[in-house]
């Protein structure tokens, strides 16, 4: 794990949260059998049987309790007794359970933390999902940013955004504040982001503003690999 930020990562204590989709996903390493990789697979097209349930329900990426800590800790102000809590714009949402999950977290084992303010984003097209939030944002992306100073004093969040569509550049490149978090692979499958670049270095082409100052693992299915990446606006 790569970090070059101090104070995200949580000291050595008990740390518990309800999660289901993780708890799930821990099941289904632990007892269901694999598709893959066998030369009898070699077309399977799903990499296992339980994905279309979990994504169905939960969405395309497991969050950890270390990388909602990280992202709780992100939206805290330089000065907590002073200034509001930095809003995290979760654009392109889902079903909301990233931003669920961000609104139950236990804020309490921040030291001094403030509530979240959560923003799910999300234009709704895909409406065979199980919905988390009842306070979806229907609206486009871009549209929102334009409609809102472009994220400027906000945190954007964008989990397993799609590598197809135009949709990851022009949210990368319009966003105008300094924190930026992205849920999604990191093993160039395609999968998300940018089908022919992973996502850190299409930042580090497109906007040298910005430098990865965070990449932690997350909880991944077979075949994939996982990463919460963190780029923050470089201090002039």
């Amino acid at each position: 794990m790569q970090n070059t930020t101090t104070g995200l990562v949580p000291s050595k204590k008990a740390r518990t949260h309800v999660n289901p989709y993780y708890s799930l996903w821990t099941y289904s390493c632990q007892e269901l059998e694999w598709a893959g990789p066998l030369p009898s697979t070699t077309h399977t097209k799903i990499s296992h049987h339980i994905l279309p349930v979990f994504y169905h329900h939960f969405g395309c990426v497991v969050p950890s309790y270390a990388a909602l800590h990280v992202i709780a800790k992100l939206a805290q102000p330089a000065k907590p007794s002073k200034e509001p809590v930095i809003p995290v714009l979760d654009i392109g949402s889902g079903n909301g359970y990233w931003t669920y999950m961000l609104r139950n977290f236990p804020i309490t084992d921040i030291s001094g933390a403030k509530e979240l303010d959560v923003r799910p984003i999300d234009n709704q097209l895909s409406e065979y999902r199980v919905s988390w939030v009842r306070d979806t944002i229907k609206q486009d992306g871009q549209a929102y940013l334009k409609q809102h100073d472009n994220g400027k004093g906000c945190v954007l969040l964008l989990v397993y955004p799609q590598a197809t569509g135009n949709f990851t550049g022009p949210i990368l490149t319009a966003f105008e504040g300094d924190t930026i978090v992205v849920a999604g692979t990191q093993n160039g499958n395609g999968f998300t982001a940018f089908q022919d670049i992973v996502v850190d270095d299409w930042v580090e082409k497109n906007l040298p503003a910005f430098g990865l100052t965070l990449r932690m693992p997350l909880p991944s299915f077979a075949g994939k690999d996982e990463a919460l990446f963190v780029f923050q606006r470089r201090k002039v």
